[in-house]
């Protein structure tokens, strides 16, 4: 795989036996234009991320409507179980 090599301090590119020679001043990084295993790669990861933030909005959506359908307000934290009353298939108040 083909890799570049800059300056650390400055970001300006150096050739490869500067970089060699000079290991704690120097960063490498892969070369995306020589490598197209790499490009490929890096389109297919903004197509997925175009796909999950479809999803996240299709959940979102989601949760809205089963918020509305349970006739709850929006953005309203639903109490934890201990809170709530046991009640049965009605409605009504399960005693024991």
């Amino acid at each position: 795989m083909s890799r570049k090599h800059r300056d650390a301090s400055t970001g300006e590119y150096v050739s490869e036996e500067y970089a060699k020679a000079n290991p704690g001043t120097t960063v490498s990084e892969m070369d995306p234009e020589r490598s197209p295993d790499v490009a490929a790669l890096v389109e297919a990861v903004k197509a997925h991320q175009a796909s999950v933030q479809a999803l996240a909005e299709s959940v979102g959506a989601l949760a809205q409507c089963v918020a509305m359908l349970l006739e709850e307000e929006l953005g309203t934290p639903v109490p934890d179980k201990q809170e709530q009353a046991e009640t049965d298939m009605d409605g009504n108040p399960v005693t024991e």
